[in-house]
């Protein structure tokens, strides 16, 4: 969007003063193309930002908890339902290097919740087989 690429030019001139300091050296140019970057609403960001947060945060309540069908189900339906909320947006589908970064971080975190979860619970399995393929 135009209007999305010029709010962005404007919050980042707004941050910056309006324009650099005389003595600005290469250092404040790489923090200027970071913001420029970071404020891009046409593609997401790399590296799925809030999707560690949100992985994490189900990972600390599921060991918080004991080893069981429900914890594990109550996971898995959390987990998903993450997951197709970060998958799904929008832009994913043009952008194939954020749906990898989204699919990665997702493999991690469940590998990592792995030990607190129960294969009698067939959610666990099935997620296991759809993060495989």
């Amino acid at each position: 969007m135009a209007d999305g690429k010029g709010d962005a030019a404007a919050a980042a001139a707004a941050g910056a003063g309006g324009e650099a300091p005389a003595g600005a050296g290469a250092g404040d140019r790489g923090e200027t193309e970071s913001l420029a970057r970071s404020q891009r609403p046409t593609s997401p960001a790399p590296g799925a930002p809030g999707l560690r947060p949100c992985l994490w945060q189900l990972e600390t309540e599921l060991r918080e908890q004991e080893v069981s069908e429900v914890s594990s189900l109550n996971y898995c339906r959390s987990f998903c339902q993450t997951l197709l909320q970060y998958a799904s947006n929008k832009n994913a589908s043009e952008h194939v290097v954020y749906l990898l970064e989204v699919y990665r971080l997702a493999i991690q975190s469940f590998a990592s919740a792995r030990p607190y979860l129960t294969t009698e619970c067939e959610d666990v399995l099935l997620v296991l087989g759809r993060l495989v393929l």
